[in-house]
């Protein structure tokens, strides 16, 4: 690894968080290109009273950077706040309130600028909204180009794909973690994917609360039949299509592939070939079928798998340290096709826990070539040793 070695971390001045004008969401799906289009890279970050950081600049000169460190030295800290721009709440899933610095009562701010010539340079910026919080709320502001801007048109801007420690055995672990994942994943190529999962949802709630009542109007409950019928068909289009992309892509990377698939009432009915319309009527007439019984079935209860093809397997039924390869395979192709359609960082928390030498080397070869940018961090860097980029040493 080349090893430039980032100044200390310096103090800047509070940042002002503000919101820009949305840009359509993306309508098509991208595809794999032989020369993806090269989006610069971040040039800084600075955190301003976030979790164990005090207003602090790291300054960046390339796409790809370690962060090494003991065990509680801010690594996984540093790619949290970096994960923030995205929508929801970032790599940890944690609450707003708890990315608050316990020695500072300021609301806690992030800042990155990614490189890029004229108009492609890119500001980003996002804090805790600090009067929601006095009045015991939790809201997260953005600015872009130092705009204020809502949440969703990041997605017009940047893709965030990471991979932490409890994701190692991603396809052996519940249904509702594997679900969430291929969600965000599906997000990130059809931003309206956000969309359509709250639109669903609102519908099932409101579906249970006309059961928990006893209301029995039909046309209340064909009116949110309808909704989750048509939203329902769209969700599950949307899963089945990445993952008809990411198993198809004609991509060579270093570690082995289980090809994904998505299953589930709708998801079934769709891959046996028959049309989204007709799909959405007889799903329609199936939530009918189940009103006596006060049930709704749908795409809340998908599941995600993947196939160990060498083995003939399950993907679940495989090693700890073969099941991390099978995913970070799928992330690095996830990485791959995006970055082909915008700006795309890949953050990866302790990542070589569980990779013997060799794929450690596959790995830092791997991201060497990709047209991502890599944020990664680990106890031992002599294990990506072969990586070429900075390092930022910590504690």
């Amino acid at each position: 690894m080349v090893e430039r070695r980032s100044p200390k971390p310096k103090a800047v001045g509070s940042s002002p968080i503000a919101p820009a004008k949305t840009i359509s969401p993306m309508s098509t799906v991208p595809a794999i290109s032989e020369a993806s289009p090269q989006f610069g890279h971040i040039q800084s970050v600075r955190l301003y009273h976030f979790r164990t950081y005090q207003d602090q600049c790291f300054q960046i000169t390339g796409p790809r950077v370690m962060i090494a460190g003991p065990n509680g030295s801010g690594k996984t800290n540093l790619l949290e706040a970096l994960s923030l721009f995205t929508v929801g709440t970032g790599l940890r899933g944690a609450k707003l309130r708890t990315l608050q610095s316990a020695h500072h009562p300021a609301p806690w701010a992030v800042h990155l600028d990614w490189t890029g010539a004229g108009d492609d340079a890119l500001s980003l910026g996002t804090a805790m909204d600090g009067e929601a919080l006095a009045t015991g709320k939790e809201r997260r502001l953005l600015h872009i180009h130092r705009e204020n801007a809502p949440l969703h048109s990041l997605s017009d801007h940047v893709n965030i794909v990471w991979h932490v420690p409890k994701m190692d055995r991603l396809f052996g672990e519940g249904t509702t973690e594997r679900r969430r994942f291929w969600d965000r994943v599906v997000y990130g190529f059809y931003p309206d994917h956000l969309t359509h999962l709250r639109l669903y949802e609102s519908a099932r709630r409101e579906r249970a609360a006309l059961f928990e009542r006893q209301i029995t109007s039909d046309a209340w409950h064909r009116g949110l039949e309808s909704v989750l019928a048509e939203k329902g068909v769209a969700i599950a289009a949307a899963r089945l299509d990445v993952a008809r992309i990411l198993n198809t892509c004609p991509l060579n990377l270093p570690f082995r592939y289980a090809p994904v698939s998505c299953g589930g009432w709708i998801e079934d009915a769709l891959t046996a070939g028959q049309r989204a319309l007709s799909v959405e009527e007889s799903y329609r007439q199936h939530l009918e079928t189940l009103r006596p019984m006060g049930k709704t079935e749908g795409t809340h209860q998908s599941v995600l798998s993947a196939f160990d093809e060498q083995k003939n397997v399950d993907a679940a039924l495989a090693s700890t340290g073969e099941q991390k390869l099978f995913v970070l395979s799928l992330q690095l192709r996830i990485a791959h096709l995006l970055a082909a359609r915008r700006r795309t960082l890949l953050l990866l928390d302790d990542v070589t826990s569980h990779l013997d030498p060799r794929h450690c080397q596959a790995l830092a070869e791997a991201l060497n070539a990709g047209p991502f940018v890599t944020w990664l961090s680990t106890v031992n860097p002599e294990n990506l040793g072969a990586l070429e980029g900075e390092r930022i040493d910590l504690g």
